[in-house]
C-alpha cells in the first residue's frame, strides 16, 4: 500500500533482477512499526481508509508523498538481511544465487546502515511536514492520536484539540 513496484525501483536502489515481492512483503511490517508511530494508528487507519477507498483529499496526497519515500527506503533496510538470510528447518541459512556471489555479513550490514539512514531522513521529513501544516491534518491531532509522535512531538501534548474547553484563548 502506498508503494508499488515501480516507485521502489525508481526511488531506491532496488535493482531489476530483484524479485519485488520480496521486498514488497515488508512494506505492511515497516508501514506498522515505522510509519504508524510517526503518524499514530487513529490517523493513519483513516488515512489508508481514504487511501484504499480512492477518496484522499490534496493534504492527504501531500502526506501520502512524505510516507512513499520513508517505506519505500524502510522496506529495502527490511529487505537487505531478509533476502539474504533465512530461517530455516536447520536454523539461519544465506542464500547464494546461481551467478552472484553473496556479501559478506559486514558489507550486508553496511548497506542496510546505509539504507536506514535514508530511511531515517525520510521518516523525519514526514514528522516535520506534518507538523509544519498541523491544520491540514486534523486527525493527527485528536486526542485519539495520542499514540504518535506527531501529537507528541508537535506541541500537542497535554493539550486538548477539539476546542470542547469552556475558555479558549485567541
Amino acid at each position: 500500500m502506498f508503494i508499488d513496484e515501480d516507485y521502489l525501483r525508481d526511488f531506491t536502489p532496488i535493482g531489476q533482477n530483484v524479485d519485488i515481492s520480496k521486498v514488497l512483503v515488508w512494506t505492511n511490517e515497516v508501514l506498522l512499526t515505522r510509519i504508524e508511530p510517526i503518524l499514530g494508528a487513529f490517523y493513519l487507519d483513516k488515512l489508508t481508509q481514504r487511501y484504499l477507498a480512492s477518496t484522499t483529499t490534496p493534504a492527504d496526497d501531500k502526506v501520502i508523498e512524505k510516507i512513499r519515500p520513508a517505506l519505500a527506503w524502510g522496506s529495502a533496510v527490511q529487505a537487505t538481511i531478509n533476502m539474504s538470510y533465512k530461517l530455516k528447518n536447520k536454523g539461519i541459512q544465506k542464500q547464494f544465487g546461481d551467478y552472484s556471489e553473496s556479501a559478506e555479513l559486514n558489507e550486508i550490514l553496511f548497506i542496510r546502515d546505509h539504507y536506514q539512514q535514508h530511511a531515517k531522513v525520510h521518516e523525519q521529513r514526514l514528522l516535520d511536514f506534518v507538523c509544519k501544516n498541523k491544520t491540514d491534518y486534523p486527525e493527527a491531532f485528536d486526542n485519539q492520536n495520542k499514540d504518535s509522535q506527531v501529537f507528541t512531538n508537535c506541541g500537542c501534548e497535554g493539550q486538548t484539540t477539539n476546542f470542547n474547553d469552556s475558555i479558549m484563548i485567541i
